[in-house]
């Protein structure tokens, strides 16, 4: 099911469509920083993707740079989806994230609990 909520911005009013697990929708700005990324080989990664939803940009970048990528969600769903892509496509790992969780103090080797 979709919601419509009308987005006030000043003198500007934005209609806002919505679905209940918006990260399992592939946004057209996806589609443009996934080409953009996959021309970005000179920077020699790691990435980290906040929010990867499909895992469009992660993968992209990953696959065409060869460089490591870390695609994070905090939707269980959509980080299903994710782990089955980057399993099959290429050099990427999947990881849970949510605000506040813990995931940035896992990575220097400290507790997050």
């Amino acid at each position: 099911m979709e919601d419509i909520d009308t987005v006030v911005c000043g003198p500007v009013q934005l209609p806002i469509h919505s679905k209940p697990v918006y990260g399992l929708v592939l946004w057209p700005a996806a589609r443009v920083l996934a080409v953009w990324l996959a021309k970005f080989d000179s920077c020699g990664g790691p990435l980290l993707e906040l929010g990867c939803g499909a895992g469009l940009c992660g993968l992209a970048f990953a696959k065409a740079t060869g460089a490591a990528a870390v695609l994070t969600d905090g939707e269980d769903d959509v980080l299903e989806l994710a782990k089955a892509k980057c399993g099959a496509e290429g050099p990427a790992r999947c990881e849970r994230a949510v605000l506040g969780s813990g995931l940035y103090a896992r990575g220097r080797g400290k507790s997050s609990d």
